[in-house]
C-alpha cells in the first residue's frame, strides 16, 4: 500500500507552512498525473529557496540532513526530501532527472497544486505509451545508477526501454564499476522483486550489463543442459524460469538466480547430464557473490543454505526430517517451497508423478513431527554428557550430533534411558565416563587425548585395543608410546578426560 491521496496533502500543507512554493517532482508527480497513489511511499520536492536557509528557517527536530545537497523528515512510513534547483530553472532541472516518467513536475504555491503539470521532456506522452527513456545520454554518463534504476523500473511497472536509452546504457555499462556495491545490491532488490524481473534479467544479461555486475553469471548464460529433462536449455534461462515459480521473496529470488552456478564446474564430460555436487559448488559462488555485493549476512546465510538444500531427497522422510530438524521454520518452508518451483521449471509433468505426492506428504513433516523434533533436541547437550563425567571440549558437538541423527532415524526409541545406553555403547563406558567398557572388559580410564576424530589414551590396566565406533576411533596405548605421541601432536591434541 502506497501513500494515500490524504496523507499527502497533510504532507503539502506541512511544507507549505515553511516553503511558500515548491514543485512535486519524481514519483508523487507521476501519482498526481495518473491519480494511481498505490505505488508511491515517498516525496520528493525542489525549491528554489536556498537550503541554507531552510536549515536556519525551519525548527531542527523537523528536518535530518542526509546529503548536503538535500534535506529530509519522515512523515509516517513516508520519507519527504527537499531538494535546490540543480539548473537555473525546473524545466532544466526536470530535464536532468533519470527519466522522463519522472521529469514532470506540479507546482504548489501557498498549498495549492497547481493543475498544469510542468512536463518539458515529454513525460506524460511516455507514461501513456509504457516507455522508459532518459531525455539525453547525459543523464546516465552524470550518475551510472540510473543504468539500474532504469531496470528497476522496468521489472516493477512493465514498461520497455526505450531503445536508443538501452543502447546509451549498454555503452556505459562499465561505468557500474565505479558504483559502491551497497548501492548496486540495493537496486538489484528492486529488480528481483519487481514483477517483471524475469524479463529484465533476460534484457540485461543480452546488453552484458548482468555480467558487468555479475561476472560469474556468464558461465551459466553460454553453459546449455544436454539432458532429457532440460531440453537443451540454457542453465540462465532455466534459472528464469525457476525464478518464475517463486514466491516474491528476496532471499528465494537471489537462490533461484544462482542455483545452478555450480553446474558448469560439475558436468561430467562423459555422463551427459550429471552435475554431482553442483549444489554445493553453487552455494560457495553464490556466497562469494552475496558477500561482494555486501548483502545482509543474514541473506548470504539463508541463500546460500537454500541452494545448498535444494537437492535434497524429498521423497525421503528421513532425510527431510533431517532437514526440518537443522532447519529454522523460515528456512525449511522456503527450501521446500524452492524446490517444488525448481521441480515445475524443469518439466510441469512432475506435479502427476508419485514423487510430487512423497513431496506433500513430507513437506508437512516440520509441523507434523514438531513435538518430537522438539523431544530429539532436548534428549542430549553439554550438560548431559558432563553430568556422565565428561570434560568439556569441541568433541562435544560430535557427539551431540551423532545422538541426534540417531534419532531422526530411529525417533520412536527416544527416551533418557535409550540415550544413555546409546552414550554408553558407542563412548565406551558403564555408568560414569571414568570408567571404560568394551565386552568384558571393565577399568579406569587413566588419560585421553582427542585429535581429528580420535581419541588416544591410556587405560588403568595398561591394555592396548583399537576400537572404532559410531562417533570416535579409540587407541588405547602403554603410557609410554602415549608419551611419545604427545611430543609429536601436543599442538594439535586437546585433553579429552580427566
Amino acid at each position: 500500500m502506497g501513500l494515500s491521496k490524504d496523507e499527502l496533502e497533510v504532507i503539502i500543507h506541512r511544507l507549505s507552512c515553511h516553503i511558500p512554493q515548491f514543485y512535486l517532482v519524481g514519483g508523487v508527480s507521476r501519482a498526481i498525473y495518473t491519480d494511481d497513489y498505490t505505488k508511491i511511499s515517498d516525496v520528493d520536492i525542489v525549491t528554489g529557496i536556498p537550503l541554507e536557509i531552510l536549515k536556519k528557517k525551519l525548527r531542527p527536530s523537523f528536518f535530518k540532513g542526509k546529503e548536503v545537497s538535500t534535506l529530509e523528515y519522515l512523515h509516517g512510513k513516508s520519507r519527504v526530501e527537499i531538494a535546490g534547483f540543480r539548473a537555473n530553472s525546473i524545466e532544466e532541472d526536470l530535464c536532468m532527472r533519470d527519466v522522463t516518467m519522472n521529469s514532470i513536475a506540479y507546482e504548489v504555491r501557498e498549498g495549492i497544486v497547481s493543475s498544469s503539470p510542468i512536463d518539458p521532456a515529454g513525460g506524460r506522452d511516455d507514461i501513456h505509451f509504457g516507455i522508459l527513456r532518459t531525455f539525453r545520454e547525459t543523464n546516465i554518463v552524470d550518475d551510472p545508477l540510473r543504468i539500474l534504476r532504469i531496470f528497476r523500473f522496468a521489472s516493477s511497472t512493465g514498461f520497455e526501454i526505450d531503445l536508443n536509452t538501452l543502447k546509451n546504457m549498454t555503452d556505459h555499462k562499465e561505468l557500474l564499476s565505479s558504483i559502491p556495491p551497497e548501492r548496486i545490491n540495493k537496486e538489484i532488490s528492486g529488480i528481483l522483486l519487481g514483477k517483471n524481473c524475469v524479463k529484465t534479467l533476460r534484457l540485461m544479461a543480452y546488453s552484458g550489463i548482468l555480467g558487468v555486475l555479475i561476472p560469474e553469471i556468464k558461465q551459466i548464460e553460454d553453459f546449455m543442459h544436454i539432458d532429457r529433462y532440460h531440453k537443451n536449455e540454457s542453465v540462465f534461462e532455466h534459472s528464469l524460469r525457476v525464478m518464475g515459480n517463486c514466491e516474491n521473496d528476496i532471499e528465494m529470488k537471489l537462490a533461484a538466480l544462482f542455483h545452478d552456478m555450480g553446474k558448469p564446474a560439475t558436468a561430467n564430460k562423459i555422463k551427459a547430464g550429471s552435475y554431482i555436487g553442483h549444489e554445493s559448488v553453487g552455494s560457495d559462488i553464490a556466497r562469494e557473490i552475496m558477500m561482494r555485493l555486501r548483502l545482509p549476512s543474514k541473506t548470504v546465510h539463508n541463500v546460500s543454505e537454500i541452494i545448498k538444500n535444494h537437492m535434497i531427497h524429498y521423497e525421503s522422510e528421513k532425510v527431510v526430517r533431517k532437514f526440518a530438524f537443522n532447519a529454522d521454520d523460515a528456512l525449511y518452508y522456503k527450501t521446500m517451497n524452492f524446490i517444488k518451483a525448481d521441480k515445475i521449471a524443469t518439466g510441469r509433468e512432475w506435479l502427476n508423478r508419485p514423487e510430487y505426492l512423497e513431496y506433500v506428504k513430507n513437506i508437512n513433516i516440520k509441523s507434523r513431527e514438531r513435538t518430537l523434533l522438539l523431544k530429539i533436541k532436548e534428549s542430549i547437550d553439554g550438560n548431559i554428557l558432563i553430568g556422565f563425567g565428561m570434560v568439556p571440549g569441541p568433541w562435544m558437538k560430535r557427539i551431540i550430533n551423532y545422538v541426534y541423527n540417531f534419532y531422526l532415524e530411529k525417533p520412536s526409541r527416544i527416551d533418557a534411558i535409550n540415550v544413555k545406553i546409546l552414550l554408553e555403547k558407542e563412548l565406551l563406558f558403564r555408568g560414569v565416563y571414568g570408567i571404560f567398557s568394551f565386552g568384558k572388559i571393565s577399568c579406569a580410564r587413566k588419560k585421553e587425548y582427542y585429535k581429528d576424530g580420535i581419541i588416544y589414551g591410556v587405560l588403568e590396566s595398561g591394555m592396548k585395543l583399537d576400537i572404532k565406533t559410531g562417533i570416535f576411533e579409540f587407541h588405547y596405548l602403554e603410557e609410554e608410546d602415549l608419551n611419545l605421541w604427545l611430543k609429536e601432536n601436543s599442538k594439535y591434541s586437546s585433553s579429552f578426560s580427566a
